[in-house]
């Protein structure tokens, strides 16, 4: 899975939209973008984590933190300077085991002193379909005198809150491509970020995101929509999708008829 691509077709809000552009003066083509802007912005809530709300800031930065931790074995000063003075003598079958001979530490596992190597290590263990870490099998090899070789960053306590710190930052990274996609929809709103928490907004990068948008049959309009995060597609069902632009196009044609009745009441003297 890769990024998602999401054709939104206003064929049948195409009628309502003529009628609303004849009372109001204002091009369809608008009415559109601002439709593909509330597209947008549904999408973005509808993605993992689901909602707006602080509860998924959450959950998302748990995700995270738990990632970044199956790939760590954070250690004390004192068994930082153990790790070095057992396993510096190169000899990749020695390893540290648990009561129950689960490996603890081991010779392959590597020693992490900054966090951009951290970092590195990070990126390089994560799924370029899911964005989650693979795990570094923690759990060890229970079979005495014999070591597989482990994915693990043996780091310090320290270096190991400040990552995830500054990782867990990056929760919503997907809902943010949707954010940088209603951006650039041409709405003429005040705020095309409205409805968007602030924790979603600052990871927006414009690159992140495409729309384009076409003439379709009739008095039909289409819009394709491009969250370019790698995993955007796994974060987003079909299911999902599907509803954020329903609802999107619900709200919409809510727009347009409570706008229509507005101006014929001002048009017969009764507003």
């Amino acid at each position: 899975m890769a990024q998602r691509v999401i054709t939104v077709d206003f064929e049948k809000l195409s009628k309502k939209m003529n009628q609303y552009s004849l009372l109001v003066g204002k091009e369809v083509t608008q009415i559109v973008y601002n439709s593909s802007r509330l597209c947008c912005v549904e999408l973005a809530r509808f993605t993992q984590p689901y909602g707006f709300e602080q509860t998924a800031r959450k959950k998302g930065e748990g995700a995270i933190r738990n990632d970044v931790r199956s790939i760590a074995k954070p250690l004390n000063g004192y068994w930082l300077k153990q790790f070095q003075d057992l396993f510096g003598s190169g000899d990749n079958s020695r390893s540290l085991r648990r009561k129950d001979g689960s490996v603890w530490l081991s010779q392959t596992d590597k020693l992490i002193k900054t966090e951009s190597a951290l970092y590195d290590m990070h990126q390089k263990l994560r799924s370029k379909s899911t964005g989650r870490t693979s795990r570094a099998g923690l759990s060890g090899d229970r079979v005495i005198g014999r070591s597989k070789a482990r994915n693990v960053a043996v780091v310090s306590e320290k270096l190991l809150a400040k990552y995830i710190k500054n990782t867990a930052k990056k929760s919503g990274t997907v809902k943010a491509g949707w954010a940088s996609a209603a951006k650039l929809c041409k709405a003429d709103v005040r705020v095309p970020l409205r409805g968007i928490p602030a924790w979603v907004t600052r990871n927006m990068l414009s690159q992140n995101a495409s729309v384009d948008s076409s003439k379709a049959s009739g008095l039909g309009f289409k819009v394709i929509l491009t969250n370019k995060i790698k995993y955007a597609s796994s974060v987003l069902s079909k299911g999902n999708q599907q509803i954020a632009v329903n609802v999107a196009k619900k709200k919409m044609l809510g727009f347009l008829n409570a706008a229509i009745r507005g101006t014929k009441l001002k048009e017969a003297g009764l507003r």
